[in-house]
C-alpha cells in the first residue's frame, strides 16, 4: 500500500497511521485460511522509483485449521462504546445444532456465562475475549470462536481556546477528559472567501489520567500563520475522535467544535494592551551572580510589567505571566493577581505587585526560580477583562538558563589522570607535564587557574585548556590549588592536589637500596630451606643407619637360635 493513504482505518485488510514521534506503523488485517497456516510473513519498504528494498525479519504465522462451517458469529459489533450493551450470536448449521450444546466462556477464567447461542453484556475498559464453544452431546468434539470487541471511551467535555498574536498569527488549542484510547484531532478553516482546507502540523500532549484501567487526556493544538489570516472572519472546527478509529466510518465516536474569530477586532485588541507595558529583560534585575545567563535552580529570572488601571476603565480582572519553553507549542500560565486588591507589596512569592509613585500605576513582578526546560523560551502577559476576554502582549524571549552538572573538567599529572576529592601524585624526574581540561556549554569561557598553596602564587592560568611542562631541580612537595569559574562573576570551584616530586638520584638510590634488601632477603631464605633440606637428609640417613643395624642384630640372633637347634 502507499503510505500516503495513512488514513486509520481499523477495518481495512491493510491501514497504517502515524504517531507523535512520526514513525509510521503498518498493519495488516485479513482473515485466517488454511492457505496461510504456519506460512512465512515479512514486510518490504521500496522507493518511489523501485530501486530499493528494504525486507524486514521473517515471522511464521500460528497454525490455521480448516475453516468451521459448521458454526458462526452474527450481529456481533466488533467497535463498540464504552457503557453500550453488545449483543452476539453463535449460529451453528442445522446438523450441527441437534447434535452440540452452545455456551459462552470467558476466555481467561473458563468461565461460564451463558449456556445459550447469544450472549449480551455491557462493554468495560478493558474488555474481555468471549469464547463461543459448540461440544457435542456425545464424545469429545469441540469447535469455538473467539469474540473481542474494540471498547473506546467516547470523547466528551472538550474546550478549545483560541490566542491570537500581535503579528497577525494564532494558536487553537482543544482538551478532552478522560478518554480511551488516546484522541486524534483533525482541524478545517473556513472563510468567508475559501472552502474547507485541512490544517496541517497538528501537536499533542497525552496525558495517563489512570492506569487500572487506562485513561488518558489529550491536549491538541495547532498555528495558524499570517497567511492563514487573510479575511475578517475566521471559523477552525475541530473533530476529536478515538485513535485507530476511522473518522469518516466512525463518526458517532467523534465529537466537533468550531471556533470562530473575528480577526480585525480581535488583533486590534491584541495590539491595544497600552495599558499593560511588559519591559525588556535585563540580567541586572535578576537574582544571579552570572553576568550572562542563568543557573537553573539556583537563580531567579526576574521579569517587570507595568499595568496603568486608567487605561481600562474600570474593567481588568486580572493579570497574569504566561511562559513557553521554545520547542514547546503552548503557553503555561505561572501566576495571576487581581490588581490592585492583591498588591500587597514585595513578598517572597514568585509574582507580586505594588504600587508606584504614578496614581493607578502598579509594577507587576515575576520572580521565578530559573528552570533549565525555559532556557531560551518565551515569557508574555495576558489581562482578562471583566467580560472574560483576554489580551496579551508581546512575547519577549528568555535568557539561557545553564545546568552546571553538564560541566565536565579532568586533570591529569604525566598523563595520570587524578580525582577532584583524592587528587595525589607521585612524579619521578625534573618535569612534570600538567593538563587542565574544562568543558562546558556556556557563553563565556571556562576560566582556569593553578596556584602554589604555601605561596598562593599563580602557576598556571588559562581558559578551558591548560597545558604546560613544569621543571624541578631538586626534591618538592607541592600543594597546587585548582580553580574553576564556570560563570564570570560567580564562585570560584576549587580543590586541592598533593604531588611529591622525587629526582633520578633519589629514585636509583631509593631502588638500589630495595634492591639491597631483597638481595638480603633472598640469600636468608636460600640458607634457610639449604639448612632445612640438610637437616632433613641427615635424619633419614640417621634412621637407615639405626634400621640397619637393627636388621642385622636380627639376623644374628636368628642364626645363633637356628645352630642350638641344630645341636
Amino acid at each position: 500500500m502507499d503510505l500516503n493513504t495513512c488514513m486509520d482505518h481499523l477495518n481495512q485488510d491493510c491501514y497504517c497511521w502515524c504517531n507523535e514521534e512520526r514513525n509510521i506503523s503498518f498493519a495488516i488485517n485479513i482473515t485466517a485460511t488454511t492457505l496461510l497456516d504456519q506460512n512465512k510473513l515479512s514486510a518490504k519498504l521500496y522507493t518511489k522509483n523501485k530501486d530499493v528494498c528494504i525486507e524486514s525479519q521473517v515471522i511464521q504465522l500460528p497454525a490455521i485449521s480448516k475453516n468451521c462451517s459448521r458454526m458462526m458469529l452474527e450481529n456481533c459489533t466488533t467497535l463498540v462504546a464504552e457503557g453500550e450493551i453488545v449483543t452476539c450470536t453463535c449460529t451453528l448449521s442445522r446438523s450441527a445444532s441437534n447434535k452440540h450444546a452452545v455456551s459462552w466462556n470467558t476466555s481467561q477464567h473458563q468461565l461460564n456465562l451463558k449456556a445459550s447461542a447469544t450472549v449480551s453484556f455491557i462493554a468495560r475498559i478493558p474488555q474481555q475475549e468471549l469464547t463461543c464453544v459448540a461440544k457435542a452431546f456425545q464424545g469429545t468434539e469441540y469447535f469455538a470462536l473467539v469474540f473481542l470487541p474494540f471498547v473506546v471511551s467516547k470523547i466528551h467535555n472538550v474546550s478549545c481556546d483560541t490566542i491570537l498574536h500581535h503579528d497577525g498569527s494564532a494558536n487553537i488549542s482543544c482538551t478532552t477528559g478522560r478518554i480511551y484510547p488516546r484522541a486524534k484531532c483533525k482541524f478545517f478553516q473556513y472563510t468567508d472567501k475559501k472552502p474547507r482546507r485541512q490544517i496541517e502540523n497538528v501537536s499533542y500532549k497525552h496525558t495517563i489520567v489512570s492506569r487500572h484501567p487506562l485513561y488518558y487526556t489529550t491536549l491538541c493544538g495547532m498555528h495558524l500563520k499570517d497567511a492563514h489570516l487573510e479575511t475578517n472572519a475566521l471559523n477552525v472546527t475541530a473533530y476529536l475522535y478515538p485513535e485507530h478509529v476511522n473518522i469518516t466510518h466512525s463518526s458517532r465516536f467523534a465529537i466537533r467544535r468550531t471556533v470562530s474569530v473575528d480577526v480585525t477586532k480581535d488583533l486590534d485588541l491584541a495590539n491595544a494592551v497600552s495599558g499593560v507595558t511588559l519591559q525588556k529583560y535585563t540580567q541586572q534585575d535578576s537574582v544571579t551572580s552570572c553576568l550572562e545567563g542563568l543557573i537553573t535552580l539556583q537563580d531567579k529570572m526576574v521579569f517587570r510589567t507595568l499595568v496603568d488601571l486608567t487605561a481600562f476603565n474600570n474593567t481588568l480582572r486580572s493579570v497574569s505571566y504566561e511562559v513557553k519553553r521554545h520547542t514547546r507549542f503552548y503557553f503555561k500560565s505561572v501566576c495571576f493577581l487581581k490588581i490592585p486588591s492583591m498588591c500587597k507589596g514585595y513578598n517572597t512569592k514568585e509574582c507580586y505587585c505594588q504600587p508606584t509613585q504614578t496614581e493607578n500605576l502598579y509594577l507587576f513582578v515575576l520572580n521565578a526560580t530559573a528552570y533549565e526546560i525555559y532556557s531560551r523560551g518565551f515569557v508574555k502577559v495576558s489581562v482578562m477583562l471583566k467580560n472574560l476576554s483576554i489580551l496579551s502582549t508581546d512575547t519577549i524571549n528568555i535568557p539561557p538558563i545553564y545546568d552546571p552538572s553538564y560541566i565536565w573538567s579532568s586533570f591529569s599529572i604525566n598523563n595520570v589522570f587524578l580525582q577532584e576529592t583524592k587528587c595525589r601524585a607521585m612524579v619521578s624526574g625534573k618535569e612534570v607535564k600538567i593538563e587542565y581540561t574544562c568543558d562546558i556549554d556556556w557563553p563565556s569561557p571556562c576560566r582556569l587557574e593553578i596556584l602554589d598553596a604555601s605561596t598562593n602564587d599563580t602557576v598556571l592560568r588559562g581558559s578551558n585548556v591548560i597545558k604546560s611542562t613544569k621543571s624541578f631541580d631538586g626534591p618538592t612537595n607541592l600543594t597546587w590549588v585548582l580553580k574553576k569559574q564556570y560563570c564570570h562573576g560567580t564562585e570560584e570551584h576549587t580543590f586541592h592536589c598533593f604531588i611529591h616530586v622525587e629526582s633520578r638520584e633519589e629514585v636509583m638510590m631509593s631502588s638500589t637500596g630495595l634492591t639491597i634488601i631483597y638481595s638480603v632477603a633472598i640469600l636468608f631464605v636460600l640458607v634457610l630451606v639449604v639448612t632445612l633440606v640438610s637437616c632433613l637428609c641427615w635424619k633419614k640417613k640417621i634412621k637407615r643407619a639405626s634400621h640397619r643395624k637393627e636388621k642385622s642384630i636380627n639376623n644374628e640372633e636368628e642364626t645363633e637360635l637356628n645352630s642350638f637347634r641344630g645341636d
